[in-house]
């Protein structure tokens, strides 16, 4: 017991509970085990929540008008109006005479739960969600269905969790806007 006591105390790192054949020559790997918790489900170091369980929604407006709803996840805020413009948010619709899903930031979707900012993160850059200009194309591909996540990449180096909590499909029957939808996303903003 006396020769352990050294091996225990004698390391710098205050990692006092590693084994006592790699304690004496740990002291220079000792920078390197933080690195090993940020490979787990943690987030990345330095990230912390903007917010966390906001309801926003992105209505398809239903009006013959030209009219855009859009989703700007950094201001944590959905706008709809003549003056919402798709370039402005991240996520935006249009109804006009062509109908358009865009997409402006690195996005991807998994259909199962994202728990963590750095595993958004990687959905978000694995992309997978685009800008879709056409209501048959929508429809078709249908990317955003309920209860997959939104993983995002906001304009400012935000990393945004959308949970979709309703996706609902409506047949308007007018000839230049057949269809409506409406999302319902469940967010959280992380900052890193």
């Amino acid at each position: 017991m006396v020769s352990v006591v050294p091996l225990l105390t004698g390391g710098e790192d205050g990692q006092g509970d590693d084994k006592g054949g790699t304690a004496a020559a740990s002291p220079s790997t000792a920078g390197d085990s933080p690195a090993a918790p940020s490979g787990s489900d943690e987030p990345p170091p330095g990230a912390r929540v903007v917010y966390e369980g906001r309801t926003l929604k992105l209505r398809t407006p239903r009006s013959r008008d030209c009219v855009t709803s859009a989703v700007d996840f950094d201001k944590g805020q959905a706008t709809t109006g003549d003056e919402t413009r798709p370039d402005d948010a991240e996520i935006a619709l249009q109804s006009c005479i062509s109908f358009g899903l865009w997409v402006n930031a690195s996005a991807g979707v998994s259909d199962t739960p994202v728990k963590t900012a750095q595993q958004c993160l990687e959905y978000a850059n694995q992309g997978g969600l685009v800008s879709i200009d056409s209501y048959e194309q929508l429809r078709e591909e249908n990317p955003i269905k309920r209860g997959s996540t939104l993983c995002l990449e906001t304009a400012e180096g935000r990393i945004v969790r959308a949970v979709v909590q309703e996706a609902q499909w409506t047949r308007l029957g007018e000839p230049s806007v057949e269809w409506a939808v409406d999302y319902t996303f469940k967010t959280t903003l992380w900052e890193q």
